[in-house]
């Protein structure tokens, strides 16, 4: 007799995921998290102040929802008003551990930074960037190197609570209301948590703007006075690795479709809603470091092409012997769903400054 499909996602195997083990360990991590917030909230002086304005751009999901792209639509939005930009981060999977800062015309290679800082950096490159387990410290030490007009990205700290921040912007998945805490479900945190946040990013696909409406409508429901934004991914159009030329269709059909992001699924739907027909498609561990034996066994496949993501074209570029010039990735990019609310977060944005 088939089994009936499980009402949620989970980083573990179906059967362990709904056994009384996982729901235990879920509830310890929830009492846990619960503790650690409990000592924040009741003293808020633990959280360290950089006299510069700092945005926190987060989510309480462990992946896949969209941080990094809403990083990017800050970045690019702080320096068009004039400003000095900060992006902190943790630098997920680099292979060191000591920290770093790096000032517009610095370089690392991305297994030092980690991918989305480099990716972060490679679009814009007047970023500052600072790397390490202690952004307060990475922030500090920046602070010296920028002018007045400068401001904070805190990449993923909705959860890095020990930094002061002047705006909580939280990035909100689809799938918040069914899903479960770690290690149980993805939720870093129970979904009371965003009362702490000021306003939400509700991020998807624009042919699921209506089933994202319903979420934010329930969670409106549940926290009137949080501000919420409706942004839809938009594609701007496949890059070539070796020459950077961009083009809205391929040059080949039936690629290799191969990524290592936190949800395969949204590139390979995003790359059938171009209507193109992967002759394999193929995911790899999100940050996954690749080698060129992860490529020798598709090297007969892709004597079209392969295409991927523009986070993992960081960590394909520089593999030996993987021709570049057949090699695409996807330029994708946040965008608001109605040109008012672009307005009104403007508002926002100038107003954190004052």
């Amino acid at each position: 007799m088939p089994q009936s499909p499980s009402l949620f996602d989970s980083p573990l195997p179906r059967w362990l995921a709904e056994s009384p083990a996982a729901a235990g360990a879920a509830s310890l991590y929830g009492a846990a998290v619960r503790f650690r917030n409990g000592r924040y909230d009741r003293c808020r002086r633990r959280a360290k102040a950089v006299n510069r304005p700092v945005i926190s751009i987060g989510g309480i999901r462990a992946g896949g929802s969209g941080k990094t792209p809403a990083v990017m639509l800050l970045a690019g939005m702080l320096q068009r008003f004039g400003y000095q930009v900060a992006v902190l981060s943790r630098g997920y999977k680099r292979i060191e551990r000591s920290s770093l800062q790096l000032a517009p015309g610095e370089t690392a290679p991305w297994e030092r930074i980690g991918d989305e800082p480099a990716m972060i950096r490679s679009v814009f490159p007047q970023t500052f960037l600072g790397i390490g387990a202690d952004r307060y410290r990475s922030a500090t030490l920046l602070r010296e190197r920028m002018g007045a007009r400068s401001m904070f990205l805190l990449d993923d700290g909705f959860q890095h609570r020990a930094m002061h921040r002047n705006l909580d912007i939280v990035c909100i998945h689809e799938s918040i209301f069914s899903d479960r805490l770690l290690p149980q479900g993805f939720l870093r945190e129970p979904v009371a948590a965003l009362s702490r946040a000021q306003i939400l990013f509700l991020i998807c696909a624009e042919e699921r703007i209506g089933q994202m409406k319903a979420v934010g409508e329930r969670l409106a429901g549940q926290f009137p006075a949080i501000e919420q934004f409706l942004l839809t991914q938009k594609k701007e159009g496949w890059v070539n690795m070796a020459s950077g030329e961009m083009t809205d269709s391929l040059p080949f059909e039936n690629p290799v479709a191969c990524c290592g992001i936190a949800r395969p699924e949204r590139f390979f739907d995003l790359v059938s809603a171009g209507g193109i027909i992967p002759c394999k498609k193929v995911a790899f561990p999100d940050h996954y470091h690749y080698t060129e034996y992860d490529f020798s066994s598709l090297r007969e496949l892709y004597s079209q092409g392969l295409i991927t993501t523009e986070k993992d074209a960081v960590r394909i570029r520089d593999i030996p012997n993987i021709p570049g010039d057949r090699l695409w990735y996807v330029k994708v990019r946040l965008q608001f769903a109605e040109n008012k609310s672009l307005h009104r977060f403007n508002h926002y944005i100038n107003s954190i400054d004052q």
